[in-house]
């Protein structure tokens, strides 16, 4: 898998490699693998690395996303192979279902209960759609002989035909919603709003609650 990174020539390169070798064995092989991926067979003298980082794939789930007032998002709840953007998906409505219900409880229209719905909604998301997904897609990219993948393989040939297909590719666009579910529904019709110190609000005003991504403000 190759992505863009920026407009100044930098791009990111995933692929798999034989299990068992050495940080050492991974990096001399690394010219090898770009001269086979890579369209116009690069060599060495044609790029540069700026970075290496050799990683192991895991499909992993916690048996809770939310105890009590703790509650957990994306990669610290769950991992799944990088081939289809499936954990980065997963994780943006994990943080947006989790936002819908502390602010539920900010807001007095729901109690921590609702953080047990969200454990219990994402959960299944995981391993009825991210799961399953993402280790077809590894299958897809470790089995399936590239010279006759788009002979043999349904999925890849939907995509193909996605390309002149408006209909098809406006399916295959939003299959990602799939992954959303509404926590809303879960909040209390009659709940009473509260202000910052999480008491009753006096004048009825709503305080809404925020989350930074990757920090504290």
């Amino acid at each position: 898998m190759a992505a863009k990174m920026s407009n100044k020539g930098l791009w990111r390169v995933s692929y798999g490699e034989v299990a068992g070798l050495s940080d050492q064995e991974l990096l001399e092989r690394q010219p090898m693998k770009f001269e086979q991926m890579l369209p116009g067979h690069p060599k060495p003298s044609d790029y540069e690395v700026v970075s290496i980082s050799p990683y192991k794939v895991h499909q992993r789930c916690v048996e809770h996303m939310a105890i009590g007032r703790v509650a957990l998002a994306a990669d610290s709840a769950h991992i799944c192979n990088p081939f289809g953007g499936l954990g980065l998906s997963s994780g943006i409505v994990d943080v947006e279902g989790l936002f819908d219900c502390l602010q539920g409880i900010h807001t007095g229209q729901a109690d921590l209960s609702i953080l047990k719905t969200y454990s219990d909604v994402r959960m299944q998301k995981y391993q009825e759609i991210v799961n399953p997904t993402s280790s077809a897609n590894l299958r897809r990219l470790c089995q399936t002989d590239p010279d006759t993948a788009l002979e043999t393989d349904e999925v890849l040939q939907m995509v193909k035909r996605a390309e002149t297909d408006e209909e098809l590719s406006r399916k295959v666009q939003s299959a990602s919603n799939a992954l959303k579910y509404d926590f809303t529904q879960h909040w209390r019709k009659n709940g009473k709003p509260r202000d910052e110190r999480g008491l009753p609000a006096r004048d009825g005003t709503v305080v809404a609650a925020s989350l930074s991504a990757g920090g504290t403000g």
